[in-house]
């Protein structure tokens, strides 16, 4: 099928304009203006190649070497253990609560939490109840086997707390472990 004579008119025209105007090839990999390749686009586009491939490989070597390196570190920037006081999350109201954890009574190898303050608008009732329980360490820095109770509501979840640098990353599951949610607490001063 033939095409009409006035768009190919129109086409070559416009062509022929930017031509004229001397606009490059936007793009490195495609002919230049001249009718060759770029010799100097093609010598950076190789350029940018290998640096991009020594990249990849230096970044997965550090990669490999890292949980190494970064595990004797971090377990040397780690608290011993998890008594003392900590600052929840704050709700989306601002609110959160101080957490004391120690050892469960009469269980000296457990751990237990009760709310030890609440601040922020956090509901003053609550201070005093037991927020963890019977949670008991399974390797350095993960405490399992426990549960973890809504404050107000003594609905209990299993539960576990896990001491990282940051500061005590606390999950707890229902239904079994499919779903989970988890928040990272702070020291407290």
């Amino acid at each position: 099928m033939a095409e009409p004579a006035g768009a190919i008119a129109s086409v070559r025209r416009l062509w022929q304009l930017g031509r004229r105007r001397g606009r490059r090839c936007r793009h490195p990999w495609r002919k230049d203006q001249r009718g060759g390749p770029s010799s100097e686009v093609a010598r950076r586009g190789r350029a940018a190649g290998r640096r991009r491939t020594l990249l990849v490989l230096a970044l997965a070597c550090a990669a490999a070497l890292s949980p190494l390196s970064v595990s004797k570190a971090a377990a040397n920037d780690l608290p011993e253990e998890v008594l003392g006081l900590w600052r929840t999350e704050p709700r989306s109201n601002g609110a959160f609560i101080i957490v004391r954890i120690e050892p469960c009574r009469g269980a000296p190898d457990l751990r237990c939490g009760t709310v030890a303050r609440a601040l922020a608008g956090a509901r003053p009732d609550i201070v005093g109840e037991p927020i963890l329980r019977n949670m008991r360490r399974r390797d350095e820095t993960l405490w399992t086997g426990g549960e973890i109770i809504r404050p107000g509501k003594g609905e209990a979840y299993s539960s576990e707390m896990e001491l990282t640098t940051e500061g005590l990353v606390v999950r707890g599951c229902v239904a079994g472990g499919l779903i989970c949610g988890s928040q990272l607490w702070y020291r407290h001063p």
